[in-house]
């Protein structure tokens, strides 16, 4: 499973499907090509269920995050 609690993740989605990721760049549950599809990555439920990380290669970054409104934007610094 995600050390990550389901409530720090984030919604990335195009109306058809849709990713769940982290502040850090790991992107732990992707259902394709639709939501009701089985998920491609799915470390939520379990730790060797895949997943994706999309991160600087430099350690002690920080990322911040917020959904700026109105809408479903991601906003990442």
């Amino acid at each position: 499973m995600s050390d990550v609690p389901l409530g720090e993740h984030a919604l990335l989605s195009d109306c058809g499907t849709g990713a769940l990721v982290t502040a850090g760049g790991s992107v732990d549950w992707l259902c394709l090509p639709r939501f009701d599809s089985p998920p491609v990555l799915g470390r939520l439920l379990d730790a060797q269920a895949g997943h994706f990380l999309l991160a600087p290669a430099a350690r002690g970054f920080v990322a911040t995050w917020r959904y700026r409104s109105p809408g479903l934007v991601l906003e990442t610094t």
